[in-house]
C-alpha cells in the first residue's frame, strides 16, 4: 500500500468515529443501496415508457387495418358506380344510334312520311 492509500484509509476510520457510527452507516447504506434503488426505479420507468410505446404501435396497426378495410370498401363501391356508368354510356350511345338512325331516314318530318306512303321509301341516306 502507498502513502496515499494509508492516508485515505486512516482519514475514514477518523470520520467514522467522528460521526458517531449512524450517519457513517446511513452514509456508506446510501452508497451501497443508492444504486440499486436508481436501477430499479428506471428499469420500471423504462418499462412503462416501453409499454407506452408498444400499444402505441398496436393502435396504429388497428387504424391501419381499418383504413385498410374502408378502402377496399370504397374500390368495391367504385367497381359498382362504375358499372353502372357504363351502363348509362350503352344506352346513351344506343338511344344516339338510333336517333342517327331517325335523322337519316327523316321519318319524323311530315312532308316525308307522307311522300313515302304516297311513292314508296326513298333509297336516300
Amino acid at each position: 500500500m502507498g502513502p496515499d492509500q494509508v492516508k485515505l484509509i486512516s482519514a475514514l476510520v477518523v470520520l467514522f468515529k467522528e460521526f458517531s457510527g449512524w450517519p457513517c452507516l446511513l452514509s456508506l447504506g446510501l452508497l451501497v443501496i443508492g444504486p440499486w434503488v436508481l436501477s430499479i426505479v428506471l428499469s420500471y420507468t423504462q418499462d412503462r415508457r416501453a409499454e407506452r410505446r408498444f400499444e402505441a404501435v398496436a393502435r396504429m396497426y388497428e387504424n391501419n387495418v381499418e383504413l385498410l378495410r374502408t378502402t377496399q370498401a370504397l374500390g368495391a363501391d367504385y367497381k359498382e358506380m362504375a358499372r353502372g356508368l357504363t351502363d348509362i354510356i350503352t344506352l346513351n350511345t344506343e338511344t344516339m344510334t338510333r336517333l342517327v338512325d331517325a335523322v337519316k331516314t327523316n321519318q319524323y318530318c311530315p312532308a316525308v312520311r307522307l311522300r313515302e306512303e304516297t311513292t314508296g321509301p326513298s333509297k336516300k341516306l
